[in-house]
């Protein structure tokens, strides 16, 4: 879990260098940044001071504030993000046209993007549902989140209303990009068709300027209050599960807190030293690649959270072997992709989904294998 959370982090990292460079040097007439050299030591240096600003940023308050602080910043994250997602959505009608339109244009430009799915896209959708539907229900700092709660009622009450925000803000983005396909931007990437919106609506008038900024803002606020979250939980896992566990069992609470703000500071210098030298390394889908082992590892936590919660005899012992199992399998089909074997290109079913079948087996294996050790030892 500090696996997949650290390369969460990286990715979120890199998402922020990202944004502050498309933002600062993209050109709508190019479709593209500049490839220049003057350009491209601009961008890059953009990139570098995004990294590096909002990292201190983020510590500093995590650090000041601890989980409380946290708390209150995605609360005040959420917001902006929200508020600008829909003042983005609504400017983007305004000036193009709505979904509903776009998809017209498309039927006519572009129909590959409107047809469904042939029967191997088919499966492929399915394993992005179950790889982003139980990998993301299995966030560490989601969890953690459980935790915060005062009582059950909170608890509930909280959950009641997040659980649909993802599908809200991912709904009003998602929107967005069908309405900037249609408009036939010559871009050099897919990813920059949000930039080249933005940079249109800046250009067009004061007010429009102005909208951009609260969206850079939403933009910057949700990469923050997911990358906060995440070092809070690493630090926590670090300090908590193996440090008070297996080093010091005695440590006090206010040295674990101590301990703790330092294996944040040199988990984001880590973190962030890596997203930077992976500037020059970096291809064009390197955020969702991070994405995807995110949640590739994560999803071969489930059967220990989802199957333990409703089979009460099931042992640690299976749930340890199955992840175990999983794991090796996901990323040895992965590894695969180096010698030109590409199992997720051929079947259309991620390496994850693989390797959560191959767990799910194990578990059961050696649950019945141990059954029946018991019974034999009772006879």
């Amino acid at each position: 879990m500090i696996i997949a959370a650290a390369n969460y982090l990286l990715a979120q990292l890199i998402a922020m260098g990202t944004a502050v460079e498309v933002l600062l040097v993209f050109d709508v007439k190019q479709g593209m940044i500049p490839t220049d050299a003057a350009t491209q030591h601009t961008a890059h240096t953009a990139f570098v001071m995004g990294v590096i600003l909002l990292t201190i940023i983020m510590l500093a308050y995590e650090t000041l504030g601890g989980f409380r602080a946290v708390a209150w910043t995605d609360a005040i994250q959420g917001v902006i993000l929200m508020i600008g997602f829909l003042i983005l959505l609504g400017i983007v009608i305004h000036r193009l046209g709505s979904p509903a339109d776009a998809v017209e244009m498309l039927a006519t430009t572009n129909q590959k993007l409107i047809q469904p799915p042939d029967a191997k896209g088919a499966w492929t959708w399915l394993s992005w549902i179950l790889v982003v539907g139980i990998g993301g229900a299995l966030y560490p700092q989601a969890i953690q989140r459980i935790y915060a709660a005062n009582s059950s009622n909170t608890l509930r009450k909280g959950l009641a209303v997040m659980a649909f925000m993802p599908l809200l803000t991912t709904l009003l983005a998602l929107l967005v990009g069908v309405i900037g396909a249609a408009q036939q931007y010559d871009l050099a990437k897919d990813t920059y068709i949000l930039p080249a919106i933005m940079r249109d609506i800046m250009a067009s008038s004061v007010a429009g300027y102005c909208l951009v900024v609260v969206l850079a803002a939403a933009i910057m606020a949700a990469l923050m209050s997911t990358a906060d979250s995440v070092l809070l939980i690493i630090s926590a896992m670090i300090t908590k599960d193996l440090y008070a566990r297996f080093i010091n069992p005695k440590a006090t609470e206010a040295q674990l807190t101590r301990l703790g703000k330092w294996v944040s500071l040199a988990v984001v210098v880590l973190m962030a030293g890596l997203a930077v030298g992976l500037y020059h390394f970096r291809d064009n889908n390197i955020l969702i690649t991070l994405m995807k082992l995110k949640f590739e590892m994560l999803l071969q936590l489930a059967p220990g959270f989802i199957l333990a919660l409703h089979w009460k005899k099931l042992s640690a012992r299976a749930v340890l072997a199955g992840m175990t199992v999983g794991l090796l399998v996901a990323v040895g089909l992965y590894l695969g992709r180096l010698a030109d074997f590409n199992f997720y290109k051929q079947t259309g079913i991620h390496e994850g989904v693989w390797g959560l079948l191959a767990n799910v087996i194990v578990v059961l294996g050696v649950f019945l294998l141990s059954s029946k050790g018991r019974k034999g030892e009772r006879a």
